[in-house]
């Protein structure tokens, strides 16, 4: 059906899988191809999977896969790792629509939780970059999101209920398809209700009464406080068939969170006295047209875009601080247009593409984070080429990109392109080889970010212009698949040049006094670098540093020994270096350590019920940086000095230690002035069980008992320590 090819076209819809080997729509634009055929690799995540793996936030979903890696910085808010990099590093689409924006933090994903995993057909990543289709923050790789469409539903209505016990987390969801002969709509809303998250042992490893007191965290609590928040929303996604050869797209959804707090800054990283996110909320629309045989081309596509997204931050260091308010609105539009024509053997595709941001950011009481109307411009025009040679057995496809960003009048332009093979030796093997050159232009928050940052420090206006930062990759792997059997082994080495850090600012002696970024500079060390008074931290200013390697190895397994018993397994080990000192890069996140997967699922034939043991397994990270170190999530630095404060301000659980402040600060310290409370992130392994029952065609219950063992464990940049042992049910009912 042509209305079908225009949707693949531009990401509209998605065919369901049922294997990890099934297609993929996102790899090569325009084009739905075999994970055989495809020389990068990427993870398909269908809508099975989705509801196996997400209890409360879509970040979840992420779990289980090779190179990939679940990021938490609250109980609300998370992200993804894709070979090492997160946030402002990892571009998200939806439906072939940018979702990620230029005032994203840097080593956060404060939106990305917002989607409704409920709406979601299917999930692409594509790991390495890919800067020529999808233009800049494509370093680490490229996330793209598929919404449910009415072709593939039918008409019904879907009613999904939940619980799960560790957060003791309820809600539902409710979708409603309907079809007709010339389009179909897919009507959504859902809501759930997440309260006090219990970690496992009732531990939280990172609490602030670890940190400057020495004192677990079970004295004051067992259940993460400030870890609540309600999340609501709904969407409508319609298609038309204006003709045989041309239908329109309308897609519109809005998602918010209320109530949600920065755990990592209260009692449960830096004794804070308030650190809420207010209000977060997110605008999404599209309106595309898709024609056949139009203008000379087998098939063209047009969209317009609207997205906005809306954050206020509310920070008090204890009770005689200032309340500090930062809201922030950056609202997007786009325009875009694709094209694509078979020519002999070779499917060309061309697109180009232009985003338009605006940031609203009143001053309330505070400087605002960047400065109230600035602008950004994201652009780019592209060209793709595939063809089949070698009697249909060497695929080659590349593709070539001009384009960049603009900061007020700062700009960024630069060349990116992409060129990968895959060559089949016979039916069972093959060997696939991937260059790249991914490309990110200085984003509004590198560029204008001033003061107090969500992860504590005090950030300065760079110094200097800042300049693109290139990610030089090389892919080089095998496939194997033969009756029951997909093994798939990748090697890769990425090069990031021109990268963008947060480094301390150095001053001249004698700035004492000065005004930066709107405080006060109260100190300055012998080096040069300036305290203000919000702010334990030196304060910083983002630079480019040289370089860094980045290197590693994929490798999943998925065995069918017979019908009914499926055994996966995978394993990512990745290795970040500074060529210059053989140091980790400071890059905002660190990177995860090796980790892996196990999984044994038993869905024998005719019956009504599955069930499947799983395991994951992460290595202890000995390698961390200096950022790293400091970073509260991770290292969780804490100084004399810091040890005082807090000693001051909560003198009732600093007389449950019994010391003095000298003693205390020298059982924490011994004679350092500063000392990170984990000098390397712990490894872990958490086991669960999970199965489903289907009473009837119509009726379904699927029951996901996790970290049986009740394991304490925390990922890398985990704002909050993961779930402790629980329960979490799900019913979908279809009528």
């Amino acid at each position: 059906m042509i209305t079908q090819l225009l949707v693949v076209l531009c990401l509209g819809q998605a065919t369901p899988v049922e294997r990890k080997d099934s297609i993929t729509v996102s790899a090569e634009a325009g084009k739905k191809e075999s994970l055989d055929a495809v020389p990068q690799r990427v993870n398909v995540i269908g809508i099975e999977q989705l509801r196996e793996r997400v209890s409360i936030g879509l970040a979840e979903a992420f779990r289980e896969e090779v190179g990939l890696e679940v990021q938490k910085t609250s109980s609300f808010m998370g992200g993804i790792f894709i070979r090492g990099f997160t946030g402002n590093k990892v571009v998200v689409y939806r439906d072939g629509v940018r979702y990620s924006t230029s005032a994203a933090r840097g080593g956060v994903s404060t939106f990305f939780n917002l989607i409704d995993s409920g709406g979601i057909e299917q999930a692409e990543v594509l790991r390495g970059p890919n800067s020529a289709q999808y233009g800049s923050d494509s370093i680490g790789g490229v996330l793209q999101i598929i919404s449910r469409s009415p072709e593939k539903l039918g008409p019904h209505l879907e009613w999904m209920p939940f619980y799960s016990s560790a957060a003791n987390a309820f809600g539902n969801g409710l979708t409603l398809t309907r079809s007709w002969k010339q389009g179909g709509v897919v009507a959504r809303g859902f809501g759930q209700r997440v309260n006090t998250l219990r970690t496992g042992q009732g531990i939280d490893s990172h609490s602030s009464l670890t940190r400057f007191l020495g004192l677990p965290s079970t004295v004051a609590y067992d259940r993460q406080p400030d870890s609540a928040f309600t999340q609501y929303g709904g969407g409508l996604h319609g298609q038309w068939k204006e003709s045989s050869t041309a239908d329109w797209i309308l897609h519109y959804d809005r998602d918010q969170q209320d109530h949600a707090k920065r755990t990592d800054q209260l009692l449960g990283g830096d004794g804070a006295r308030r650190a809420e996110v207010a209000n977060i909320m997110s605008d999404f629309a599209y309106l595309r047209n898709n024609r056949s045989n139009f203008a000379g081309f087998d098939l063209v596509s047009g969209t317009v875009s609207y997205a906005a997204q809306r954050e206020e931050r509310i920070n008090q260091s204890n009770a005689l601080a200032r309340v500090q308010r930062q809201y922030e609105r950056t609202r997007t539009l786009g325009v875009q247009g694709q094209a694509a024509k078979r020519v002999w053997q070779q499917d060309l595709y061309f697109g180009g593409e232009a985003y338009f941001d605006k940031l609203s950011s009143p001053a309330l009481n505070t400087l605002p984070r960047i400065a109230d109307g600035a602008t950004y411009k994201q652009y780019g025009v592209y060209a793709q080429d595939s063809i089949l040679l070698w009697q249909q057995r060497l695929r080659v496809s590349g593709a070539l990109r001009w384009g960049g960003g603009q900061f007020e009048t700062l700009t960024s332009n630069a060349w990116s392109g992409r060129i990968g093979a895959v060559l089949r030796a016979n039916t069972t093997f093959s060997v696939h080889s991937f260059v790249s050159r991914g490309f990110r232009a200085p984003s509004m928050t590198d560029l204008g970010a001033r003061g107090l940052q969500g992860n504590g420090s005090f950030e300065a206006l760079p110094p200097a212009g800042l300049r693109p930062e290139f990610s030089d990759n090389i892919d080089v792997g095998f496939r194997l698949r033969g009756k029951g059997l997909v093994w798939e082994v990748t090697g890769f080495r990425a090069k990031i040049s021109n990268m963008v850090v947060s480094q301390t600012l150095l001053l001249p002696q004698g700035a004492v006094g000065q005004i930066i970024s709107g405080e006060r500079v109260v100190n300055q060390r012998a080096d040069g670098a300036v305290f203000v008074a919000v702010s334990s931290s030196p304060v910083s200013a983002k630079a480019n540093q040289d370089r860094a390697i980045f290197k590693g190895i994929e490798q999943r397994l998925e065995w069918s020994p017979k019908r009914g018993l499926t055994f996966e397994e995978g394993f990512t080990w990745i290795r970040a270096d500074d060529p210059a000192n053989g140091r980790v890069p400071n890059l905002e996140g660190a990177y995860p350590p090796a980790m892996g997967y196990l999984k044994l699922r038993w869905n024998p034939a005719g019956k009504r019920f599955w069930v499947e043991p799983y395991w994951t397994l992460n290595d202890r990270q000995n390698r961390l940086s200096e950022l790293g170190l400091n970073d509260r999530r991770v290292g969780a630095n804490r100084t004399r000095a810091q040890i005082a404060t807090y000693y001051g301000n909560f003198p009732a659980f600093a007389a449950m230690t019994g010391l003095t402040l000298a003693q205390l600060q020298t059982k924490l310290l011994g004679t350092a002035n500063g000392a990170p409370l984990f000098p390397a992130l712990p490894g872990y392994g958490v086991a669960g069980l999970r199965g489903g029952y289907s009473f009837s065609e119509t009726l379904s219950l699927f029951l996901d008992a996790s970290n049986l063992a009740d394991k304490n464990y925390r990922g890398m940049s985990w704002g909050v320590d993961g779930p402790g042992r629980g329960v979490s049910l799900q019913l979908r009912w279809r009528f």
